[in-house]
């Protein structure tokens, strides 16, 4: 079991919010501001107000008022984002580009049955790499513009709404290999059906898969992951995960542990029953307690923590994947990073020549970082 001490009053008074078990007791010792805080950092203040709307009652009257607004806030920011996914996937169709949609809108009705009740800001879509370049074009046609340093398989976007859209050919799997099945089965596609449209959706059991992998690769950071994990387990039979062809997936792409964590996180932080025919080894329990130490008690993204990006995150990360401190050092040494393309920009066709130069970028930003440190 995990270690929840760990956590502050706020984070445990969520935990107890979304198993509808929190008590008078529970909100006199957490703080109302920060608990308003807390559920936004984990993107989870729609689904506390529209699910749980019983137990905000314990709270003072201004702060329900607070989780109102910020309820109607995000609502009317997913409807802005439901427009632009419309107006992106009808041309994206007209032209024959394939495509399929990654959380967003998409996964909240699939999960929620509401569009509105899953915080989300931006746009997920995974094209078809032949059709990359084309759907690179509708995007800039539509008034969106570059915002980060784009690769060969990911472009981010975004427009004068604060609208962003990041468009895929491939979801790879911490720098050395990818989750290929998303562009390799676009011929046996689910769907989701979202005022009168039929949006695409990969097969549920790879996105669940997915989706265990994204949470691990963040260090399940936001709650709302978990939560995402928890709702594709009681979905109807129409959408039901086959934990059998779920571990048949894992298995192949060596993901097994990363969706044991993902289980054992939830059953421990959120009261959720694991499958019976899903082994949740003891590797993939020591991969949630890292998580919630090295994640989900912090205040700033995993991304965010300077004191912890070098050596911690890297550990923590690799480990997913590969066990031994030895093998974790090496693919640290020699996988290039997104640091890695904004320090030098290659042109598309070298940037496996990353792989050899890494070495270099990566000991001159230590060099520099470490010079900075001694001057102040």
């Amino acid at each position: 079991m995990l270690n929840k001490s760990l956590l502050n009053h706020e984070t445990r008074l969520l935990l107890k919010v979304l198993q509808d078990s929190a008590t008078a007791t529970d909100v006199q010792l957490a703080d109302p501001d920060k608990f308003l805080a807390t559920c936004q950092r984990h993107r989870l203040t729609n689904i506390v107000c529209q699910r749980h709307q019983h137990q905000l009652t314990l709270l003072p009257k201004t702060t329900q008022q607070r989780f109102a607004e910020e309820n109607r806030n995000s609502g009317l920011r997913q409807l802005q984002n439901i427009s632009a996914m419309e107006r992106l996937c009808s041309e994206f169709e007209q032209l024959g580009i394939r495509y399929q949609l990654i959380k967003g809108a998409p996964l909240a009705e699939l999960l929620y049955q509401d569009v509105g009740a899953r915080m989300s800001r931006d746009i997920d879509i995974i094209v078809y790499r032949p059709h990359f370049s084309q759907a690179c074009a509708v995007v800039e046609k539509q008034g969106y513009q570059i915002k980060d340093l784009p690769t060969a398989m990911h472009h981010s976007y975004v427009n004068a709404a604060d609208i962003i859209v990041e468009l895929h050919t491939q979801l790879s799997l911490f720098g050395m290999g990818e989750l290929s099945t998303f562009s390799s089965k676009l011929s046996a596609l689910n769907s989701i059906i979202i005022a009168g449209r039929n949006y695409r959706l990969p097969d549920i059991n790879e996105y669940f898969v997915y989706l265990c992998y994204h949470g691990a690769t963040h260090g399940w950071y936001r709650l709302l992951w978990l939560v995402d994990v928890v709702e594709f387990r009681v979905q109807s039979s129409e959408f039901r995960v086959d934990f059998r062809e779920v571990e048949r997936i894992a298995q192949k792409y060596g993901l097994t542990d990363v969706v044991g964590q993902a289980l054992a996180l939830a059953r421990d932080l959120l009261g959720f029953k694991p499958p019976d025919d899903f082994m949740i080894s003891k590797r993939a329990e020591q991969l949630a307690a890292d998580a919630l130490e090295l994640a989900i008690v912090r205040d700033c993204p995993l991304d965010d923590c300077f004191a912890f990006m070098l050596r911690p995150k890297r550990e923590f990360l690799y480990q997913l994947r590969v066990q031994g401190s030895y093998w974790n050092r090496l693919l640290y040494l020699v996988t290039p990073t997104v640091n890695d393309r904004r320090q030098l920009v290659l042109p598309k066709f070298s940037e496996k020549s990353y792989y050899l130069i890494r070495p270099l970028l990566l000991g001159y930003r230590v060099l520099k970082k470490t010079l900075a440190t001694d001057r102040s």
